[in-house]
């Protein structure tokens, strides 16, 4: 497996309790200890620990690169009051 694969499977995207209004997201010890490492995204550096978005208006609880994988409609709502 490579160190890219490796790392998408450590890599944690946490979510607190309905109704969601921050995510958080960190890295894998194993990417950032990795010489082929790079930030996914602008707004995610190469650090430790968690990295915190907040929802703000109409835009996404999650850090650009997972905003397509939110549910949006029925499904939003039958996450938040699941």
């Amino acid at each position: 497996m490579d160190a890219l694969s490796q790392a998408a499977k450590e890599a944690r995207l946490r979510l607190p309790s309905a109704p969601v209004s921050v995510s958080a997201f960190a890295y894998a010890e194993t990417w950032l200890g990795s010489a082929d490492r790079f930030a996914i995204e602008s707004a995610l550096p190469l650090v430790a620990g968690p990295q915190f978005h907040r929802k703000v208006r109409d835009g996404s609880v999650f850090h650009e690169v997972f905003a397509d994988t939110e549910p949006d409609g029925w499904a939003g709502w039958v996450s938040a009051y699941a």
